[in-house]
């Protein structure tokens, strides 16, 4: 439970379908969840609260790791990385029982489904192992957001207007660069280069930028972008949109969800969360792979999650994912 609307109509639904249900919540350091939101919505359904203090196994398994990406000249994307940590505590607290959350996605006998509207969140689940998702619980991933809210309005939750968080839970207020810099990572002027290697500006710190972002540049009405990122020296590679262009990604720790024959056949992937699907097919060499996409796809960007679906009778599966390098 992390304090918002859907886990907590999540706990809601599975009460009122009969399941013996206990709220659980992870507390990290100042970037403790929102306990007084957690605590009110399980006083008010009558459940028991397991707090999980966290601080140095988030911290470790996290946002160090998440760090240290910043430091590679990499985007990191937490959240797949976080919730097998998250729901394995919570299968620790649970013995023999479930563990369940309010993400936008559908399970069913160890396979995982996107949910059938753009609020799917299969995404962010697709590191889970087959063993995690036998044992995972999805009370929304048929359900839409406004129906959401509409059941928390009815349940009488408090949480039921609160907004959306859009940011990663560690970072107050999503200030990405106060949070690096409060890390280790100040400001530190460098070169932004064009593709030839020639200066054409400065920049504040190159993990301040990520591949795809539009880097503005005085004197010129051409709309230009971060197409490479050189942390060994603090320099910015700057070009157009058009060398962001790619029909292929490599990348490493490949976690496969499907049999070897499907992934074999046609398959779509996301290359970050809010993407549209790609069709591609896989080849994996070794511990990495590499996605041959049949159209180009811009802004592949390293330390990235690629997500791979493919169509079922039951609907989009997902079938694997791993590291963009």
């Amino acid at each position: 439970m992390s304090g918002g609307v859907d886990s907590a109509v999540a706990a809601f639904l599975l009460k009122k379908k009969g399941y013996d249900v206990t709220g659980y919540t992870l507390v990290f350091g100042p970037w403790g969840r929102e306990l007084a939101d957690v605590k009110s919505v399980a006083a008010h359904l009558d459940i028991p609260l397991h707090v999980i203090a966290a601080d140095t196994v988030f911290r470790d398994e996290i946002i160090t790791p998440f760090i240290e990406e910043y430091r590679r000249g990499r985007t990191p994307s937490p959240c797949p990385l976080c919730n097998p940590l998250k729901f394995g505590l919570g299968l620790e607290a649970a013995g023999d029982g479930y563990v369940a959350s309010g993400h936008y996605a559908r399970v069913k006998e160890g396979a995982l489904y996107a949910a059938s509207h753009d609020k799917d969140q299969s995404y962010f689940l697709a590191r889970l192992s087959e063993a995690l998702l036998r044992r995972l619980l999805l009370p929304l991933g048929g359900m839409t957001k406004e129906e959401v809210r509409a059941e928390a309005a009815r349940a009488g939750l408090s949480v039921a207007e609160k907004d959306d968080s859009q940011d990663v839970c560690f970072i107050p207020h999503g200030d990405y660069r106060a949070f690096l810099e409060s890390e280790g990572l100040p400001p530190c002027e460098g070169n932004a280069v064009d593709e030839a290697g020639h200066k054409i500006g400065v920049h504040d710190g190159y993990f301040h930028y990520t591949r795809g972002q539009r880097f503005r540049l005085g004197g010129t009405s051409d709309r230009l972008y971060v197409t490479g990122i050189r942390p060994r020296d603090n320099t910015l590679v700057i070009g157009p949109d058009g060398s962001l262009w790619s029909r292929e990604l490599k990348g490493t720790g490949f976690h496969p969800l499907a049999s070897a024959e499907d992934l074999a056949g046609p398959l779509m992937a996301k290359v970050r969360s809010r993407d549209s699907l790609h069709p591609c097919r896989l080849e994996q060499e070794g511990e990495g792979f590499r996605l041959l996409f049949e159209d180009r796809v811009r802004a592949v960007t390293p330390g990235q999650l690629a997500v791979l679906y493919k169509e079922s009778d039951a609907g989009l599966r997902v079938a694997g994912s791993g590291w963009i390098q």
